[in-house]
């Protein structure tokens, strides 16, 4: 570890402790919501809660740091026990502060946030020591992804808490889709997938000519950034002032104002991620989206507890962009600090090879926007489908819209932008953990590959076996745990209701059974990126967003919000199936004997986890369980069906999983 990277950790640190230190001694400081939350909307206290997450992340950052490491090879448990000691010490000092008591069960809860953050440390030590293959790095991203997607669920569920599924939170999902936007336009999508095979071309031939054509990749991305940020500013500053909007309209154009600051921030993140990536770290950049969710998380927290009762949900939110918009700055910090630096004494770059690289990221990248464009633009007509056509607030049942002179009812209900986006999460979670893991993981390797038709062939068909045998029993898994989900996150909790989690479920259903062609899809779109075919991908993303509008406004008058769940799902299936026969001018066979036998044992495999998954879900009535009686039936769900996934894999023998679970 590098000084700079090292001090960074020391200073996290620093800034982590002290704030713990002040919190927990803050004087009156308790769970007595100001807007209505209380301190047992979780099983055994938010506190406990709060306690757990703060010590989580003082054991990993000093571990770490290496705190006590000189101290000779058990420099780590000398670690552990300083902090278990401190989190007594801190608990029983909170007796001389006023309004608060000393609550041995907290310091119980900080021993086991200590323990856990040891715990995710030498998981992360384990997974830094590998064979360098992309199976390798796929566990690190799912691990670390794993552990984003937690944090995500939390963070959504946290917002939902705070806001209820309204219009204030409808306002927040829309806003928060421009940053969004320029993130997979200029960051980890377009930019990232044509940077990736030139930066790695370069890197191959002449390394400081790859660090000249980074950088200045990275100096125009800033300056085209900061531009359009401004003038957009100045736009939304302009509509602001000239034109009449609703309340509902003025409060997303003031978010954007907010939440726009983040998009320069992740967006250069994301390209600094992508040559960590070459550079064969994978762990930095997909641990990166845990900082936004944390600061989110500490935001919600903070605004609903902190503030006074007379501060409307409106300003509330803006205190939630307002951490958006650091967390930024610490992403774009942390992987700034981790970058590769050129040798000693190293070869000056060839500014005609960077010449010439930049030319050819430009050519590839031209149609890689469009097609990401539309698919995002697709994106946010989803959330604006979902806002025009939902109820305004407080409208009674059965209230009519007016349609160009026809007055139907409202096909969905207030909230339904909020609902269609914490959905989207839950069924984010097995793609991101492990589809897009393998997508990130294989497509380094894929460009190295790509004037090598048998290992490009051969990566190809790794990457779909791999997918499938996850994929599927992950679309199958969800619908079936679609109620014990939902109610387990969005029920008993601050200002969520049993029809939220209700609906929740009901957009589920539609999302679910796509999961294994979302994953794949990305390690489709990857294959042509590798061979510097741009072109293809943008075509079939531009009809598959056709046809998602107008499924989209086919299906909310039967389905309601589900019914954009049910557009996007069955784009997705048929994407794959168009990329699927269209990869053939690289991969004349990618589906070959062996995918065929890998895709029949992988349903096999799912059959026999819906089976078990199925069992647990049917032998209890959620009605009648507690908040923690229905997690009991998730977590057991969830265990049964992981379980006999491993099992059936194992015994008929197939070689995905054993790739999955070796080291070398």
């Amino acid at each position: 570890m590098n000084r700079r990277v090292s001090m960074f950790w020391i200073v996290s640190l620093i800034a982590w402790w002290v704030a713990i230190a002040i919190g927990s001694h803050w004087p009156r400081l308790d769970m007595a919501g100001a807007v209505g939350l209380d301190n047992d909307v979780l099983p055994l206290g938010v506190d406990k809660w709060v306690h757990t997450s703060c010590y989580t992340g003082l054991a990993w950052l000093a571990l770490t740091c290496g705190l006590w490491r000189r101290r000779g090879r058990w420099w780590w448990l000398l670690t552990i026990e300083t902090l278990v000691l401190y989190a007594l010490i801190d608990e029983t000092l909170q007796y001389f502060c006023p309004g608060r008591s000393v609550g041995y069960g907290d310091a119980g809860a900080s021993t086991f946030g200590i323990i856990l953050g040891s715990y995710l440390w030498a998981i992360g030590q384990w997974l830094t020591h590998h064979d360098g293959s992309f199976v390798a790095h796929t566990r690190t991203i799912s691990v670390l992804t794993l552990l984003s997607r937690c944090f995500g669920l939390v963070r959504d569920w946290a917002m939902a808490w705070v806001f209820g599924f309204g219009s204030v939170l409808d306002a927040f999902f829309i806003a928060f889709t421009i940053p969004n936007l320029f993130r997979r336009l200029f960051g980890e999508g377009a930019l990232a997938a044509a940077f990736v095979p030139q930066y790695s071309r370069l890197l191959n031939k002449h390394p400081s000519t790859a660090m000249g054509f980074a950088t200045r990749v990275l100096v125009q991305l800033t300056k085209w950034l900061v531009g359009i940020t401004i003038a957009g500013l100045i736009v939304l500053l302009a509509i602001d002032a000239l034109v009449p909007m609703s309340d509902r309209t003025n409060l997303i154009v003031n978010l954007t104002m907010l939440t726009l600051w983040y998009a320069p921030l992740v967006c250069v993140a994301a390209i600094l991620g992508a040559i960590l990536q070459v550079h064969g770290r994978f762990g930095p950049p997909a641990a990166a989206p845990v900082i936004l969710n944390v600061f989110i998380i500490v935001s919600c927290m903070i605004v609903g507890y902190a503030l006074p009762a007379s501060v409307s949900m409106e300003w509330r939110i803006r205190g939630v962009c307002i951490a958006i918009v650091l967390a930024g700055v610490v992403q774009a910090a942390w992987q700034w600090l981790l970058r590769p630096r050129p040798a000693p004494f190293a070869e000056p770059p060839h500014h005609a090879m960077v010449d010439d690289a930049m030319t050819r990221l430009m050519q590839q990248w031209g149609p890689t926007v469009a097609g990401l464009a539309v698919f995002q633009v697709n994106v946010l007509m989803d959330s604006m489908i979902a806002w025009f056509f939902s109820a305004p607030p407080n409208a009674p049942a059965g209230a009519t819209m007016n349609l160009l002179g026809w007055h139907p009812v409202y096909p969905m209900l207030e909230g339904a932008v909020s609902v269609l986006n914490t959905t989207a999460r839950l069924y984010e979670f097995p793609t991101g953990v492990f589809g897009i893991a393998v997508a990130t993981a294989i497509f380094p390797q894929l460009s190295a590959a790509a004037e090598d038709t048998d290992r490009f062939s051969n990566l190809l068909r790794e990457g779909l076996r791999l997918t499938l045998l996850i994929g599927l029993p992950a679309s199958i898994g969800l619908i079936l745990v679609r109620m014990p989900l939902a109610t387990a996150i969005y029920y008993r909790g601050g200002k969520l209701t049993a029809d939220d989690a209700a609906r929740v479920a009901w957009v589920l259903t539609g999302y679910a059974p796509a999961v294994w062609a979302y994953s794949m899809n990305h390690v489709l779109t990857r294959t042509f990126y590798a061979q510097h075919n741009t072109l293809t991908p943008m075509r079939v993303a531009v009809a598959m967003v056709a046809l998602n509008i107008v499924l989209n406004c086919t299906l909310i008058w039967p389905l309601g919000a589900a019914g954009l769940a049910w557009a996007t799902a069955i784009c997705a299936m048929l994407q794959c199936v168009i990329l699927l026969r269209l990869v053939k001018r690289y991969v004349p066979t990618p589906i070959d004997r062996d995918v065929v036998i890998s895709w029949g044992r992988s349903a096999i495999v799912t059959l026999a986890m819906s089976a078990a998954v199925w069992a647990v879900v049917q032998s209890y009535d959620l009605s009648t369980l507690s908040r923690l009686g229905v997690v009991s039936v998730l977590l057991g769900a969830t265990v049964a069906g992981s379980i006999v996934v491993v099992a059936a894999a194992m015994l008929l023998r197939m070689p995905e999983m054993r790739m999955l679970l070796r080291r070398g």
